[in-house]
């Protein structure tokens, strides 16, 4: 029961999130992911995950190196790539 209602939350979580995302995409999740706030860290040091959707690879790298403490509270999906050309790409990681 409690693992269907931990899925249940995370799906949640991750709608209402999308939803930020579209709306001001850098500055909520650059603000999350760089300067999260004492209630953000203690929700993450009780198991909460934040998605991070759709951020450039320079920036993931960025959080890996900096925040690396945290990394285990964080998922990446939907990564976007600069290619040579300039376009964006985005590998299709299942999520």
């Amino acid at each position: 029961m409690k693992q269907k209602l931990s899925i249940f939350l995370l799906a949640c979580f991750v709608m209402f999130f999308q939803g930020v995302a579209a709306a001001d995409s850098d500055s909520y999740l650059m603000k999350m992911l760089f300067k999260p706030s004492a209630g953000s860290l203690q929700a993450e040091a009780n198991g909460r995950i934040m998605i991070y959707d759709s951020l450039l690879d320079e920036t993931v790298e960025l959080a890996m190196s900096e925040q690396f403490d945290r990394i285990e509270n964080m998922m990446f999906i939907r990564t976007q790539y600069l290619a040579d050309d300039g376009e964006v790409e985005v590998i299709d990681d299942g999520c």
